[in-house]
């Protein structure tokens, strides 16, 4: 067997290669989306970036999601703004 004769780096790889593809396979209608939105995301960013090498964004939320207990999602608010350009409409 080949997978038993390689390094042990390799086959972590191998394992974590079939892991990701698993939940891939398993939440496979977000991952489909998420491939077509790409695209226009993209065009999105890169006409931002068109004038110069730097970008203008404004960071209206930033929440940060992380596991719990029990593998229960906890979202943590790092920053928020709710006047000016980030007010609500």
């Amino acid at each position: 067997d080949l997978l038993s004769q390689a390094r042990p780096p390799l086959q972590k790889v191998i394992r974590e290669t079939d892991r990701t593809a698993g939940i891939v396979v398993a939440d496979h209608e977000y991952f489909d989306n998420v491939l077509n939105t790409l695209p226009d995301a993209y065009q999105a960013l890169a006409r931002q970036g068109i004038y110069g090498d730097f970008f203008s964004f404004y960071l209206c939320d930033l929440v940060i999601k992380t596991n719990g207990k029990g593998g229960q999602p906890v979202y943590i608010k790092v920053a928020g703004q709710e006047t000016g350009r980030c007010a609500p409409r």
